[in-house]
Formats: structure tokens, sequence, C-alpha cells
């Protein structure tokens, strides 16, 4: 409480301050002693921050959706392929990790029967 107090009294923090938030208080007091202009300036740099950490974590996003769909149509082709050479569904399921259903949903569609 001491050290929040000599803050507030000060506008100053010692190194050996140890109260919590109080560090964070600090840097919102210096943005905010800016001048209007440095102010607007230091505004528009962390609005560019924010923009480019948004755009980033989107491109993510969309790259790990893409990657997981195109493993997931290569790996419905590759079982296509084994149940029209023939391979029984409980084959299927154990290299696949498949569930049974989810195998004789693909046959199915494939118009095979069991």
């Amino acid at each position: 409480m001491d050290e929040w107090v000599y803050f507030l009294k000060t506008a100053e923090i010692k190194d050996e301050f140890t109260a919590k938030g109080l560090k964070s208080a600090s840097q919102k007091l210096d943005i905010l002693k800016l001048d209007p202009a440095d102010r607007k300036a230091y505004d528009r740099y962390m609005e560019g921050q924010r923009s480019d950490a948004s755009f980033v974590e989107t491109v993510k996003l969309e790259i790990s959706t893409a990657v997981n769909e195109a493993l997931k149509s290569k790996g419905e082709e590759i079982v296509e392929k084994a149940l029209l050479e023939g391979s029984s569904t409980d084959f299927v399921v154990k290299i696949t990790g498949l569930s049974p259903k989810e195998v004789e949903g693909i046959m199915e569609r494939l118009g095979l029967n069991k």
C-alpha cells in the first residue's frame, strides 16, 4: 500500500517496489503524460501493432484450416482407394483410426456394400 501511495504522490516508482499492478499503472501514466501529438502518434503505433498481430493470427488460422482440410481430404482419398481395392472394413479401421461407422459411411457413399 505504501508503494502505491508513494507512486500516486510522486508519479515515480523505485526499483525495489514490488506492488502488484504498479508497473502497469506507471506505464499508463507515462502515456497520459505525453503531449497530444506524441500521444496520437503512440496510439497510431499501438493500433498498427494490434492490426499486425491480428493479421498474423488470421493467417495462422487460415493456414491451419487449409492444412487440416488437405490432410482430411487425402486421408479420405486413401480410405476410398483401400475400400475400392477390396480392403476389409476392419483393416481400414485398424490402419486409419476411423470408427467402423465412419468407414461404413464412406462405403455407402462409394456404393459399396458390406
